[in-house]
């Protein structure tokens, strides 16, 4: 299926984001729309936008609770632990908990670290003992044997995105 995805932004512009999400799902084919609530460039944050958006957690709920509530298409996140500090992301995963979410796509640094120092795995790890869904994991994959617990891994290459799913168990 396609996918549509989107930098987080305010609600003044949800509503156009959303009637373009409807548009996209009836006229261009497109099943979900994916909320990026990870990108970490400073002109997007400064937007309030991308990882951005993060730091108002009543604003993300704000946002998602308009977004389920006006179009059918399904939605996931993409999101990071937070703007400054990992332990930002428990109230933000209860808030993505109110939702039925198709994924949550978790970097697990928070936005000042970029794509640098360690990824936070033991907040990773309460994600995954604490989130209802299906959580993909997004970040330092170097190979099949890193154990990474989720049920996807999301990498980029050049400019494509790819998603790679496990098979089925027999």
């Amino acid at each position: 299926g396609m996918l549509r995805s989107s930098c987080g932004t305010s609600r003044e512009s949800c509503h156009y984001r959303v009637y373009l999400c409807s548009i996209h799902s009836l006229e261009y084919g497109y099943e979900e729309y994916n909320l990026n609530l990870g990108c970490p460039s400073g002109l997007v944050v400064s937007k309030g936008r991308g990882a951005g958006f993060l730091a108002d957690p009543e604003g993300v709920d704000r946002y998602l609770d308009y977004i389920f509530e006006h179009t059918k298409a399904k939605v996931s996140v993409k999101t990071r632990l937070g703007m400054y500090d990992s332990e930002e992301f428990a109230e933000l995963l209860e808030i993505y908990n109110k939702y039925p979410l198709e994924e949550l796509i978790i970097h697990p640094r928070v936005r000042e670290q970029f794509y640098n120092g360690q990824p936070d795995m033991a907040m990773y790890e309460y994600a995954t003992c604490n989130y209802n869904g299906s959580i993909i994991y997004n970040g330092d994959v170097r190979c099949a044997k890193d154990g990474t617990p989720c049920s996807a891994i999301m990498f980029l290459a050049i400019s494509s995105v790819y998603l790679l799913v496990p098979p089925p168990a027999p």
